[in-house]
C-alpha cells in the first residue's frame, strides 16, 4: 500500500490521489519521535523483564473524505452603528468547534477582530432544512457557507475605510494523511496495559484553528482507546444486556490517556479543494489507535516467543483484559519463583 500510494499516487483500486504528503509525514515522525532509539530501548527492556513486555508500532493512515452531499445554511447579520456581526448557522455544536470556526471565517472575510463576532444559538426557525452533523465535514461546510455569504462586503474601493465606518454607510474531496507511533507496556500476568507514549504527525492542510483541531485529534484518540480496548458489549442467551453499567462497561478515563501524547500538525501543507485549504479532523483521528493495538500484539508476541509459544494467535477487539490474558497464554506451570 505504501509503495502504491506514495510512489504512484494511486490506491490499489486505481483512485488518483492528490496532495500526497504521507512520505513527508512518515519521515518527520521517525525523526521527531526518535523511532530507532525507542525500538532498541524496547528490545532491551524486554530482554530484562519476563512478565512485563513493551511493544512499539508505527502505522500510516489514509482516510478518504468525500463530498458528503449534506446541506448547511448560514446567515450573517451586520448591525448598523457599532459594526457588530451576528452569525447564525444550521450546524450542531457538540464540542467540535463549529461556532469558533464560523466566527473565525466571518472575521477573516470581513477583516475585523474576532471580538466583533457574535454567535446565535442554532434554530430551525432561522436556518431551516440543514442536515445532521456528521461525515467529518460539518465544520468546514458551515465555514464555507459563511464564506459564500461575505464575498463582496469589502470591495477594493472600500478597503481604506474601517469596518465601523463601512457599517455606517448604507462541497470537497481529499485524503487526510496521518502517521503515528505508540509505545505500550503490558503486564503479562494481569493483562494491564499502559500506553507510555504516542506521537502523531497529522496533515490537516492549513488549519484555521490549530488549538481546536489538535483537541479534536486528542479527543478522538482517547475515545478510540475505549473502542479498541475496553468497551465490550455482551449479552446472555436470552438477549439480555450484561454490560449495562460502568462496573462492566468500561469507558476511558484520565488514567487511560498516554503518559506522553504529542500531536504535531504538518507544516507547509495545502488542500486546494478544502475550505481555506483545510482538511478534516473529525473522523480520521479515530483510526490512530491501531498503532497501540499493534504495539500490544508485538509485546505479547515477544513474551510468547520467549516461552516457546510460537503458533499464530488472534487478538480480537475490543482487546479487553481477559482477551489479553488468553492471548498471552501463560500456563500455571510457568508461575514459579
Amino acid at each position: 500500500m505504501g509503495t502504491t500510494a506514495i510512489d504512484h499516487h494511486k490506491t490499489p483500486y486505481g483512485q488518483e490521489l492528490t496532495n500526497v504528503t504521507l512520505d513527508r509525514i512518515w519521515q518527520r515522525l521517525h525523526a521527531s519521535a526518535d523511532v530507532a532509539r525507542r525500538k532498541e530501548a524496547a528490545v532491551y527492556f524486554n530482554s530484562q523483564n519476563k512478565w512485563k513486555k513493551r511493544g512499539l508500532a508505527v502505522t500510516p493512515v489514509k482516510y478518504g473524505i468525500a463530498i458528503s452531499g449534506l446541506k448547511y445554511g448560514a446567515s450573517v447579520s451586520i448591525f448598523h452603528g457599532d459594526g457588530t456581526v451576528l452569525v447564525t448557522h444550521g450546524g450542531c455544536e457538540i464540542g467540535q468547534g463549529i461556532d469558533t470556526k464560523a466566527a473565525q471565517m466571518a472575521a477573516f472575510m470581513l477583516g475585523i477582530p474576532l471580538a466583533k463576532i457574535k454567535l446565535q444559538p442554532t434554530s430551525t426557525g432561522l436556518i431551516p432544512n440543514s442536515d445532521a452533523t456528521g461525515g467529518s465535514s460539518t465544520s468546514e461546510s458551515i465555514a464555507r457557507s459563511v464564506q459564500y455569504v461575505l464575498p463582496c462586503i469589502r470591495t477594493p474601493c472600500l478597503k481604506n475605510f474601517s469596518f465601523e465606518e463601512l457599517t455606517r454607510l448604507d462541497r470537497a474531496a481529499c485524503q487526510t494523511l496521518i502517521t503515528r507511533l505508540s509505545s505500550v507496556e503490558v503486564d503479562i500476568l494481569t493483562g494491564e496495559v499502559n500506553v507510555l507514549r504516542t506521537d502523531i504527525m497529522y496533515d490537516c492542510g492549513k488549519s484555521f484553528n490549530p488549538v481546536i483541531d489538535i483537541g479534536q485529534i486528542e479527543g478522538a484518540f482517547v475515545m478510540a482507546l475505549g473502542l479498541f480496548f475496553q468497551e465490550s458489549v455482551e449479552y446472555d442467551a436470552a438477549g439480555r444486556l450484561l454490560t449495562s453499567g460502568t462496573w462492566e462497561y468500561k469507558v476511558p478515563s484520565h488514567k487511560d490517556i498516554p503518559e506522553v501524547l504529542n500531536v504535531t500538525l504538518l507544516d507547509k501543507s495545502d488542500n486546494p479543494r478544502g475550505v481555506m485549504s483545510s482538511k478534516a479532523v473529525g473522523e480520521p483521528p479515530f483510526q490512530l489507535v491501531n498503532s497501540v493495538y499493534f504495539a500490544l500484539k508485538y509485546a505479547l508476541r515477544h513474551s510468547r516467543l520467549e516461552r516457546n509459544v510460537t503458533e499464530f494467535f488472534q487478538l480480537d477487539m475490543p482487546a479487553t483484559v481477559d482477551r489479553r490474558l488468553l492471548a498471552a497464554k501463560v500456563q500455571p506451570a510457568e508461575l514459579q519463583l
